[in-house]
C-alpha cells in the first residue's frame, strides 16, 4: 500500500497533511508569541499550561485558517 492510498483508507486529506507538517514551525511561533494565537486559547494556559493550549489552537484551526497563519508568520509582506 502506497502512502497516498493509506492516507485515504484512513481519511486523511493533502490539507490535513499541509497542516501537520508545518505545525511544528507554527507550534515554535506560537510558544514564542503566545499572545498572537486565538484569545480563546490564549485565555487557556494558565489552567492547561501553554504547550496544550498552543496544541489545542493549532488542532483547531481550519484549513483556510491554517494557510492564513501561516503566510502571515512565515511569508513577507511586500508593500505594506
Amino acid at each position: 500500500m502506497t502512502e497516498q492510498e493509506y492516507n485515504q483508507a484512513e481519511g486523511i486529506r493533502r490539507s490535513d497533511l499541509w497542516k501537520m507538517e508545518d505545525s511544528p514551525e507554527k507550534f515554535k511561533y506560537f510558544l514564542e508569541h503566545p499572545e498572537e494565537m486565538n484569545p480563546e486559547y490564549f485565555a487557556l494556559i494558565p489552567q492547561w499550561g501553554i504547550r496544550e493550549a498552543v496544541k489545542d489552537a493549532i488542532a483547531s484551526m481550519t484549513d483556510r485558517q491554517a494557510i492564513r497563519t501561516y503566510e502571515g508568520i512565515f511569508m513577507p509582506h511586500f508593500g505594506d
